[in-house]
């Protein structure tokens, strides 16, 4: 009997892992405030970049399933009818998009097994009205016996990949009161009270800067690209670059905002370069680093140190030129898939820590040739699996 339903929950996987990899792309860039059904799971997605499938890895039921669950290795899920939403407030570059899918990815496998019963995704367009919007639209207010009572709309976890790290710390403690598990993923909120899962982007910022300095030392000009404007990561990289360059004695020379997308960050820099007189390195936040290298070759001005990022594209462009000396590191969007099942650990009854740290992905020229043949629009990386996010679970337990 086990073997029979190893079997059948195996095929529902593979089903799932094939519908996770739609594209979640629409016409209509406003978030909807309106909870989307689980079978379209980004209908309100921004269109303005068409959203890659992301790099997957299978979804397996480990050794043994049963009537009740599911086993991962040494753990068990047991079956469940929750409900898990994520809340992203960006969907307009290649990172997000990559987050949303291995979200979806899991997420669907984990419905398709019944070890959940449902899950929603709203993307926004990055402002803070938006996302309390999508918050609030998983919440229900109810006038009852002449006093006003918070309930659960079917939500049982919200996942929030926050537009500011303070102004919706308020509708997320309305949610938590309403007896919803918060967890705060990637673009973090400031608040010991919700369960926050990230990237040391301080980490990351000081990587960058001390490989650069390794290379090429003390008084350069550079330039500073920032990411998705207000967001955490963005906030923490850029004041890590500034400390950055106090310490190194490096002149910053101009800043611009690329969104941590390759288009935008070409635009800004075709408009900067002209006005350059010189410059050693550019500063970014990933997701930019073949747009801002199309921009300087575009205006046939020698390439500065650009750091990579991890995408498809920049790897390809750096395996076709290995002879430029540069570091690629990026926080990975696979984090999607490592917070739904944290998630669905906290509902099950695991104790989740306040801080789980995710690790940053590095790489250096010796490493390139093995990431040649990415498939466009993906970053390198894989799906988290339930045991994996149990790893970091009980690390940041310690």
């Amino acid at each position: 009997m086990k073997k029979a339903l190893a079997l059948l929950l195996a095929a529902a996987l593979m089903l799932a892992m094939l519908a996770g990899c739609a594209s979640q792309a629409s016409t209509d860039p406003a978030p909807s405030t309106d909870a989307a059904p689980a079978a379209e799971p980004a209908a309100d997605a921004s269109a303005e970049t068409e959203a890659p499938a992301a790099d997957t890895t299978e979804q397996t039921a480990g050794e043994e399933t049963s009537e009740d669950g599911v086993w991962f290795g040494d753990y068990f899920v047991p079956k469940g009818e929750w409900v898990i939403g994520l809340s992203n407030s960006y969907y307009g570059n290649t990172w997000r998009h990559q987050m949303v899918d291995s979200f979806v990815n899991v997420a669907e496998a984990a419905k398709q097994a019944g070890l959940i019963k449902d899950y929603i995704v709203q993307n926004g367009d990055n402002t803070v009205n938006a996302q309390i919007d999508q918050i609030n639209s998983f919440i229900q207010i109810h006038q009852e016996a002449g006093h006003i009572r918070v309930i659960l709309e079917g939500v049982d976890a919200i996942v929030i990949n926050a537009a500011s790290s303070t102004a919706l710390n308020s509708v997320l403690h309305k949610a938590q009161d309403a007896g919803i598990l918060v967890i705060a993923f990637d673009s973090v909120v400031d608040d010991d009270e919700i369960i926050c899962m990230d990237f040391d982007f301080e980490e990351y910022g000081r990587i960058l800067c001390d490989w650069l300095y390794e290379q090429k030392g003390e008084n350069l000009d550079v330039v500073i690209c920032r990411g998705i404007s207000g967001s955490a990561p963005e906030v923490i990289l850029t004041d890590t670059y500034q400390k950055m360059c106090e310490k190194y004695n490096w002149n910053i020379v101009a800043t611009v905002i690329g969104n941590a997308e390759n288009a935008t960050a070409q635009e800004e820099f075709m408009k900067l370069i002209p006005s350059l007189d010189h410059v050693d390195a550019v500063l970014n936040a990933g997701g930019d680093s073949y747009g801002i290298i199309q921009a300087f070759e575009s205006s046939g001005v020698e390439l500065p140190v650009i750091f990579g990022d991890n995408s498809a594209e920049f790897m390809s462009w750096w395996n076709e030129h290995l002879d430029y000396q540069t570091i690629s590191s990026r926080s990975g969007p696979h984090c999607g898939s490592c917070v739904f099942w944290v998630a669905l650990a906290g509902l099950n009854g695991v104790e989740l820590p306040m801080n789980i740290r995710l690790e940053l992905n590095t790489f250096t020229v010796d490493d390139a040739p093995q990431f040649a043949n990415m498939e466009a629009g993906t970053l390198a990386g894989s799906d988290f699996t339930y045991e994996d996010a149990m790893a970091r679970i009980e690390a940041a337990a310690k």
